[in-house]
């Protein structure tokens, strides 16, 4: 049984390891995530937005664009 302050997982223990297998990268992958956004925001930012564009084109979706946060939320 594992908890943080989103919640709990309860896990079987056969499943214990590989379950900590992946678990393992995607921290490692999120601390990559974190290293970029802390050294070079723009690069961050256009990874990401690489990411999202080729997730929504995998979906057969446009990216939604707005040119700032008022005209996202009509301000």
């Amino acid at each position: 049984m594992v908890g943080d302050a989103d919640g709990i997982v309860v896990i079987h223990r056969q499943d214990a390891e590989a379950v900590a297998e992946v678990a393992i990268k995607k921290k490692a992958g999120e601390d990559k995530t974190f290293e970029l956004m802390e050294s070079d925001f723009a690069a961050y930012s256009a990874k990401h937005l690489s990411t999202t564009e080729k997730r929504f084109a995998n979906a057969g979706q446009m990216v939604p664009t707005f040119g700032s946060y008022a005209e996202m939320y009509n301000l």
